[in-house]
């Protein structure tokens, strides 16, 4: 019997990364549970997912939602001009950015910048993003 196939190591190594950035973004809501949480119904959550206004990530069929893109009062303030830099097809490369720490943000993440709502962190985290995604004018 020969070797796995180096391909599927590939690919069980990349599920690993995804279940440990679901489980360092505070795990993954089904979208009942982001709709009570909002207070809207399953159709503007899903809206919402297609309008890039929130990070939704893939699950079979259907999607799930980070929960750490949520705060005490609806979704993170600022989140949607980050999501808006990285598209709907990129969800995990978006989830990774905002959880990963930065020098340029003090050591912290650029969720934990935005989450504290501070004018002072809002440019120098959209600048990171729209590096990250690719654009290249950081």
């Amino acid at each position: 019997m020969g070797d796995l196939d180096p391909l599927a190591a590939l690919i069980a190594r990349g599920a690993e990364q995804k279940v440990e950035l679901l489980k360092h973004a505070g795990g993954a809501l089904p979208v009942s549970h982001v709709a009570k949480l909002l207070g809207i119904s399953r159709q503007a959550v899903d809206k919402r997912r297609r309008e890039g206004k929130l990070l939704a990530i893939p699950r079979g069929a259907d999607y799930v939602y980070p929960a750490c893109e949520f705060a005490d009062d609806g979704v993170v303030p600022g989140l949607a001009e980050i999501l808006g830099q990285f598209g709907l097809q990129r969800s995990w490369a978006a989830l990774a950015f905002l959880v990963t720490p930065d020098d340029q943000l003090g050591g912290l993440s650029p969720l934990k910048a935005l989450q504290r709502n501070d004018a002072r962190f809002r440019e120098p985290t959209l600048r990171l993003a729209r590096a990250a995604a690719g654009d290249g004018f950081s």
